[in-house]
Parts: structure tokens; sequence; C-alpha cells
């Protein structure tokens, strides 16, 4: 075996740990930024600073080792051969997972201290406010890439800098101007005032509403009116009221939300009405009264356990509407529903639907599939409207064949009267 060969192998042991040490934290690390979300801090920067710690986590190591004197990583084969022999590789890895493993796992068991530690955070009721100027950020963003695109020029950059910073730049651009965006959305009682249609309302547990619904084109961003915050990305995540605002509010009625008291910026889609712990089940029952239907995604709470037991209670259940993530992975377009189950958290969140359901007097079955619309009857039964949709406009499309539905459902019984009134 060569110097170069010894080289070689050495660097791909150490880059095979890096890899297993990015797949294994990275699981950790998400159940901290949800932990975190929870105690309310829902600022854009929680998610900014977990990532970067996530990061450092598998990438502070190597660092160490390579200003280790021992590791001699300034050695090359061609200068040190003694140093690269085939008898070393192996001293040479455990030397590495000396200075990696430490490191690495101090950074993930420090941010996890951290998060622990970390006070509930106030819950906050009213509009929201904010002191960040967003949309001044937002400008600024492009501001320094046609600075640095004309320092670039003149300084004769490489384009590939030129190129990575223009990402940069427009990345974030993306990401501050829809912070802006959110935080001056109308707020529910304005909506609902300038419309006078029957309002659609979006039901969720407030520490799933950040969760991926489907994958969309950039194309598709601008329809959905969200600004590209990643240029780079084929495909984009968006969440269920990202994917639905437009075209409901367009085509039925307001979108509306109660919002989560520990929101910091509303996020994008509903427009939400922020009550106290006193009114929102009040302010529940007057919203689900007027609504022409509600529509959730598989999801579990105790606050969404109230919300269903009193839709079945008061014969409001024909409204409701659970709709199924469309096909979004490459093993779901393989596998479908058999691997979803083993990777798809909206499979188990089924589950956990389907036992709060039941427990109120809502029979859900076992998972309809990918892309599916789950209404019920008077006698809270499940029915399963269609399945296998992969556009918004598919879904929205059963949504109001079965609200104009001829079956004289509660829902459309209910809708009539409001449109008489």
């Amino acid at each position: 075996m060569t110097t170069n060969d010894v080289v070689n192998q050495e660097v791909f042991y150490q880059l095979a740990v890096m890899a297993l040490c990015a797949g294994v934290y990275a699981y950790p690390f998400y159940q901290m930024d949800k932990y975190v979300r929870r105690k309310g801090y829902q600022s854009p920067f929680r998610l900014t600073a977990f990532t970067i710690m996530y990061v450092l986590s598998f990438t502070a190591g190597w660092i160490v080792h390579v200003v280790d004197p021992a590791a001699c990583m300034n050695c090359s084969a061609m200068s040190h051969p003694e140093h690269y022999q085939e008898h070393l590789i192996w001293p040479h890895t455990i030397r590495f997972l000396q200075n990696y493993l430490p490191t690495s796992f101090a950074i993930m068991a420090g941010s996890a201290a951290v998060a622990f530690l970390m006070p509930i955070r106030r819950r906050r009721f009213g509009a929201r406010q904010t002191k960040i100027p967003w949309r001044l950020l937002s400008r600024l963003s492009v501001v320094v890439w046609g600075v640095a695109t004309v320092v670039g020029y003149v300084f004769d950059a490489e384009a590939s800098d030129q190129f990575k910073l223009g990402v940069i730049c427009w990345s974030l651009y993306g990401t501050f101007a829809y912070y802006a965006q959110r935080i001056a959305a109308p707020s529910m009682s304005r909506v609902l005032n300038e419309d006078p249609r029957a309002p659609v309302l979006y039901l969720r547990p407030f520490d799933q509403e950040d969760e991926v619904f489907a994958a969309v084109s950039t194309d598709q961003l601008g329809e959905l009116q969200i600004p590209v915050r990643n240029p780079r990305a084929y495909r984009h995540g968006v969440t269920v009221e990202e994917y639905f605002a437009t075209i409901i509010q367009r085509e039925i009625g307001p979108f509306i939300a109660l919002g989560d008291p520990q929101d910091s910026i509303p996020p994008g889609g509903a427009a939400r009405e922020y009550c106290d712990d006193e009114s929102w089940q009040t302010r529940f029952r007057e919203l689900a009264a007027r609504s022409a239907f509600i529509i959730m995604r598989p999801g579990h709470s105790d606050s969404l356990r109230w919300e269903l037991s009193h839709l079945r209670d008061t014969g409001l259940h024909p409204k409701l509407l659970v709709v199924i993530p469309p096909i979004r992975r490459w093993y779901e377009r393989i596998g479908g529903d058999r691997l979803g189950i083993l990777f798809d958290s909206t499979v188990q969140d089924w589950k956990k639907l389907m036992h709060v359901a039941n427990s109120v007097g809502l029979s859900l079955a076992e998972y309809p599939g990918y892309g599916s619309v789950v209404s019920f009857d008077r006698d809270g039964r499940m029915r399963t409207l269609k399945r296998g949709l992969t556009k918004r406009e598919e879904y929205v499309t059963v949504i109001r064949s079965y609200i104009a539905g001829d079956d004289r459902s509660e829902s459309r019984r209910l809708l009539d009267e409001r449109l008489v009134h």
C-alpha cells in the first residue's frame, strides 16, 4: 500500500465517523428544538442556534484533531512518508476518535443541558409585535449582495465565490422578507370583517404546526406567496396552512385559526387570533359554528382532544376534514404506505389521532394512505373521500364537492342555513 493509499484510507475513516455522528446527532438536536419550542421560545433565531450547534457537534472535533500536534495534520505523504505507513492506520484512527468523540459529544450534551435549563416563557395574548426590523434586514441583504458583486467584479473575484455569496444573501432575503410578511399579516377579526363568506377553521396541535406537509417547486412557492428561502433547493417544504392558504382564501373563504400564545411571529398561512386561557374555548365554539368546514392533519394534544369532543357533542363533526400529506419522499414513491409506516411520522400521528378521536366518539380506522381526505358521517364514522391526491387543487376539489354534495350531510345543511340567514 502506497503512502497516498494510506492517506486516503485514513481520511475515509475520518469522514465516515463524521457522517455517522451527523446522522446520529440529528435526532437529538431535532428533539431539543421541539422541546425548547414547547417552552415558548419560538423566535426564528432558535432554529438557527440549534442548527449551528448541530453543525459544530460533528465538525468541532475534527478541528480539535487538526490542531493536535501528535496528529501531524500538516504532514504530507511526500515530506513525511514515515508517518503514513499501513501499520499506523488504526493508531491514527484511534487518535482521531480520541480527539473527535469527546468534543462532539460535549457540544451535544452542552446543548441538551442548556435546552433543559431554559425557563418556560410567559404566554402572550393579543396581536404579535416585534422589535426586529425584518423588512429592513431583507433589503440590506440585497444591498450587501449588490455591493459584493460590484467589489468582486472590480477585484476579479472567483465567480464561484460570488455565486456562493449570492446564494447566502438571497437566502437571507427570502427568510427576512417572509418574516416581515408574516408579522404584517392581517388579524382574524380584520379578515372576517372584510370577507362575508363562511370561514375555514384550521385545527392542529401547536407543537406540530411547523411540520412539513408537502414539498413544492420554486415556481409553486410564488403561487403560495412564499419567498424562496433556499435558492439552491429543488423542492421546498411547506406546512399545511402554507400549502392551502391561498387557494382556500380564493375559492372558499377566509382561512383562520386560533394562535399559539407562545408565537413570536405568526406562522405563514391562516389569519390568527390570540386568545387568553379563559376565552379560547368560547371563541372556538363561535368559530366552529360559523365555519364552512374545519380542516386538520393528523396530530394529538389535550386541547385538540377537547376540540374534537366539542365537535362531536354539538353535532358539528361532519364539518371536520382530515387531510393526509401527498407523497413527498423517494421511498414513499417506491414503497408507498408500507415504507411510510416505518419512516413517516404522519402514520404515527394518525395512530395517535385515532386513539384521541375514538375516545371522544369519532370512529377512525386504519391509515387511509398518502394524499387522502377523510370526513365523518352523522354517526361519527370515518369516510375516506379520496386517496392518492398529489396537488392542492385536487384536495380543494374534493373538499368543495363534499361541501356541495347531494347527500345532505350535516356540513351541507349547516352551510345552507348560514347562506339563507
